[in-house]
């Protein structure tokens, strides 16, 4: 473990595909469903770009609400400086919900938008610095104490340590405060405990023999809880594979700050067009991962 962290640690970029389960309840519209993200992290983790896909059951809590299932597809590019991009590719209910105004949908969708900044405020986990960390990825043998080691095994080919491990809130505290300090945000330590307090999450890490580079990490969360009240539980996969080989983040050169003046006085707000389903095919362009 003590190398592998220390290669976590050096590792500068990498393909990575997360497949994940998810539940979350504490809010009006509680929803289960899966997440797939397939991309690549540069810099450290510093700056990652994905393709996200979402496949969810939403659950509204209002009797005359009936339950419906959403897709959703976007591209995303996140850099230093809490500079994210984002492309909206698809968006659809099943059965047709109005959510949605189709004339809003249509003004965004198919371009790249730079988000506004969050700012440094921020909430300890996960909505703020752990979200926004990416290189959390890489870290993962950082934040762990072993529950179990079992040994060699294969992975696609390739001898690989199996450990399974168990999340040390402390060292996970230790982590949040450090990439804050990186980043010159502040981070409320006694906040971030409170929220971990109750947090229960097993794992397993699978570790090249050779390399002693991650080369996949499995993880079953319950239940954590926002500050909000919204609690998330489920389990996910990463697989990293092209360590320190990963291809290079270019960001959008036509991107457009996406700003709320944006709608506001425009007639998309009040052309009184029907809410309704959006959908759209992706381009394909240079930033799409090989």
């Amino acid at each position: 473990m003590r190398l592998a962290a220390q290669k976590s640690g050096e590792l500068q970029s990498a393909r990575f595909a997360l497949e994940a389960d998810f539940q979350i309840q504490g809010i009006s519209s509680p929803a289960t469903g899966t997440a797939k993200l397939n991309g690549v992290l540069q810099d450290g983790g510093n700056a990652v770009q994905f393709t996200l896909a979402v496949d969810a059951r939403v659950s509204p809590s209002a009797e005359a609400d009936q339950p419906f299932r959403l897709f959703g597809n976007a591209d995303i590019v996140m850099l230093p400086q809490q500079e994210t991009f984002l492309r909206l590719n698809m968006l659809v209910t099943d059965p047709e919900q109005h959510l949605f105004q189709a004339s809003l949908l249509d003004l965004v969708a198919g371009k790249w938008w730079l988000l506004p900044s969050q700012g440094s405020a921020s909430s300890p986990v996960p909505g703020g610095t752990l979200t926004r960390s990416p290189n959390l990825l890489k870290a993962q043998s950082q934040v762990v104490r072993v529950r179990e080691d079992d040994g060699l095994t294969m992975l696609d080919g390739k001898k690989v340590y199996h450990i399974l491990v168990e999340l040390d809130p402390e060292k996970l505290l230790g982590y949040l405060a450090q990439v804050a300090g990186e980043r010159q945000e502040p981070f409320d330590r006694s906040a971030a405990a409170h929220t971990l307090e109750n947090l229960k999450a097993s794992g397993e890490l699978w570790v090249d023999a050779d390399t002693f580079y991650l080369r996949r990490v499995s993880w079953d969360v319950e239940s954590l809880e926002e500050e909000n009240g919204m609690t998330v539980s489920g389990s996910f996969t990463v697989d990293l594979s092209d360590h320190n080989a990963a291809p290079p983040i270019i960001p959008p050169k036509d991107a457009s700050p996406l700003s709320p003046q944006l709608f506001f006085g425009s007639e998309v707000l009040s052309s009184g067009d029907r809410p309704s389903v959006f959908a759209f095919t992706p381009v394909h362009d240079s930033l799409s991962l090989p």
